[in-house]
């Protein structure tokens, strides 16, 4: 449509059906996806539920948008329910050009594979501000709480409460973009490869990662903070009674300035690096 696209709904159900396109619960081709009835008191957002199927294929690999709208995208939601799901491509709360703002991705079962991702919301040339994804039984090989490509994500968060991906390359953010600012993870279980309370191409600052207590994994590096240029500074780990491969404050990957950054740890905690 030209205009908004508010309060659709898209359901896949069902073990044997197949879907080999991209699934868009509201799609605003020079509008809004979604949006919030200031009113009312309601959220105008679009959503797709996924309890069954597969989505798309090894060789053609598919996008799924709780809203995708032009000029931007809020409230809108993705959620997989069902350990029949199967997604070969990405995940996406809301998407847009311009920003993305208080969208939900919940993954409680099923597969996302081909190197796939789940964000709440991204952003091509905006913000990525206070999207949410929370992960529970769904396999999924990268995480982003708010992506902003060209722009600033902050105060995007992610929950992990399972973890089933079992490779390195497995990585969890709170916030990705060219700046990252006010993000957060909690991590209350071991992830294989790294959990990044934010990371930005130009800055990366007042990040919080949680891990929580019980956690035994050799594999799982954390970061507050990461930046290539710009500032690393102010971001904060806390780590309960765990044992876990490594812990940074804050890491420059480049030149950037590293600065100001805590690491709180439990008594009892064990790791192989802390920085």
């Amino acid at each position: 449509t030209k205009g908004n696209a508010e309060s659709n709904e898209v359901t896949i159900s069902g073990a044997s059906t197949n879907i080999n396109g991209n699934v868009f619960g509201g799609y605003a081709f020079n509008g809004i996806a979604g949006g919030y009835d200031e009113e009312n008191k309601k959220s105008l957002g679009n959503k797709v539920t996924i309890s069954g199927g597969t989505i798309g294929k090894t060789a053609q690999t598919v996008d799924i948008y709780g809203g995708f709208g032009k000029t931007g995208a809020s409230y809108n939601e993705v959620e997989m329910t069902a350990t029949a799901d199967t997604v070969y491509g990405n995940v996406i709360g809301g998407m847009a050009v311009g920003n993305a703002e208080n969208n939900v991705v919940t993954l409680n079962g099923g597969s996302i594979l081909a190197n796939g991702s789940a964000n709440g919301g991204k952003s091509e040339n905006g913000d990525a501000t206070k999207n949410q994804v929370t992960v529970g039984a769904t396999s999924v090989q990268t995480v982003n709480g708010g992506r902003a490509d060209n722009g600033t994500a902050s105060e995007n968060v992610v929950t992990v409460n399972n973890w089933n991906y079992s490779a390195a390359s497995g990585s969890v953010k709170g916030g990705f973009g060219d700046k990252a600012n006010k993000n957060t993870v909690y991590a209350n279980c071991g992830v294989y490869g790294v959990v990044i309370g934010g990371h930005g191409i130009s800055g990366a600052s007042e990040n919080v990662v949680e891990v929580a207590n019980d956690i035994s994994d050799a594999n799982m590096m954390v970061y507050g903070g990461q930046a290539n240029t710009g500032n690393v500074n102010k971001n904060i780990v806390n780590v309960g009674k765990s044992s876990i491969q490594g812990v940074y404050g804050g890491e420059s990957t480049g030149d950037a300035k590293v600065s100001e950054n805590i690491v709180n740890l439990a008594d009892g905690s064990e790791f192989a690096q802390v920085y």
